[in-house]
């Protein structure tokens, strides 16, 4: 298990997590989504509020990618 900080640096993008440390088992899959409901008043265009959801079945996985904005994976990490 380790943990992730609170802004992540994947693809050029920087991911904004509303926790200052997350646990994540390297495992795990999941993905990190676009947060709508967080107030995000950061001027630097290049953030994005973020929530990571893990997934525990084909079901849900289906229904993460179709209702929501992915803006990346626990793998690319």
């Amino acid at each position: 298990m380790k943990f992730i900080p609170k802004e992540i640096k994947v693809g050029g993008r920087i991911m904004v997590l509303p926790y200052d440390q997350y646990p994540l088992d390297e495992n795990e899959e999941g993905f990190f989504i676009l947060d709508f409901s967080r107030k995000f008043e950061d001027p630097d265009l290049s953030k994005f509020p973020v929530l990571p959801i893990k997934v525990s079945s084909k079901q849900e996985r289906y229904l993460i990618k179709k209702y929501n904005v992915i803006l990346g994976e626990f793998k690319d990490l």
